[in-house]
């Protein structure tokens, strides 16, 4: 039952994310304060509201440790827009060092479908915010 209501909104803040609802003012302040800002605005605000919304549950602990940890990453690239291969790179790399991600490859895990969409999630998410904040550089 868990499952059935986590992919309907996932796929809906998803949407939200890569849809214009932030508003003109929004992207135009966005892209002045460069990529970095845009994007951490975005991304950060897309995994606040589906924590919200699910009561922030262990897929919410893992959203939120992907956003710490990704901001952090983007930091080092001085504004500067990655491509899709080093985004998905440092997604990648930024799970490998959750210890959330990496007890839910464990055999037998309950968590492990939910915490498969949440990662799913939040690639897609972070995908569109990247095509997005890169378009107002």
């Amino acid at each position: 039952m868990k499952i059935q209501l986590l992919v309907p909104l996932l796929a809906a803040s998803l949407a939200s994310a890569s849809s214009s609802n932030a508003g003109p003012s929004r992207l135009a302040r966005s892209a002045s304060d460069g990529y970095h800002q845009c994007f951490a605005d975005n991304f950060s605000k897309s995994i606040k509201t589906t924590c919200v919304a699910y009561s922030y549950t262990p897929e919410c602990k893992l959203l939120k440790q992907l956003d710490s940890c990704l901001t952090h990453r983007l930091e080092t690239l001085n504004g500067k827009p990655p491509s899709d291969v080093s985004l998905e790179n440092m997604l990648d790399t930024c799970l490998s060092l959750s210890p959330d991600y990496l007890e839910s490859l464990k055999l037998n895990n309950p968590d492990a479908q939910l915490i498969r969409q949440a990662v799913g999630y939040a690639q897609g998410t972070a995908q569109a915010v990247n095509q997005r904040c890169s378009e107002g550089q």
